[in-house]
């Protein structure tokens, strides 16, 4: 998977066998930061925090995503030999500090810290996740126009999708 996400163009066998392997991972909660490469929509809104370390060592990670100073700890599982990954899904304007504790037998040291400000979304705009963060900036910029031609877009979509598909 690594190395075909590394491949600039992919035939139709390896997309499908790309789709396939991504989509069965995220069932069983496992995703992995180059996932993204392949471009499915149900990727476009998450932000991958990876840390690599002995498989055995307990990796915790205390994050907060709002203004308040209230953090949330948990332990990061070991996904694969070593590798622990948490997403989170972000919005334009959100923040999210956090850091990583490694607990080596009760040496703790925290090994990475960042604090990330969703100011520039990479995504189209034509997802749903898109959609919503060119509402916000629109919305921050004061654009009425576009905010409200982007909602009712927005709202359309829903009224096909709802229309089209229904529940099981």
């Amino acid at each position: 998977m690594k190395h075909l996400s590394e491949e600039k163009e992919l035939s139709e066998l390896d997309k499908m066998t790309a789709i396939s392997e991504v989509e069965y991972f995220m069932e069983k909660d496992i995703i992995l930061s180059f996932f993204r490469k392949f471009g499915l929509e149900c990727m476009k809104d998450k932000y991958i925090i990876e840390y690599i370390t002995d498989p055995k060592v307990r990796v915790d990670i205390i994050y907060n995503m709002g203004d308040d100073d209230t953090f949330c700890n948990e332990e990061m599982k070991d996904v694969f030999f070593g590798i622990r990954s948490r997403s989170f899904i972000l919005f334009y304007g959100d923040n999210l500090q956090y850091y990583i504790v490694e607990d080596n037998k009760g040496d703790n040291k925290i090994t990475e810290s960042l604090n990330l400000n969703v100011i520039n979304s990479e995504q189209d705009d034509e997802s749903r996740y898109g959609k919503i963060n060119l509402m916000l900036m629109t919305k921050e910029m004061k654009d009425e126009e576009t905010l409200i031609d982007t909602m009712k877009g927005l709202a359309i979509t829903d009224y096909i999708t709802q229309s089209i598909f229904a529940p099981l």
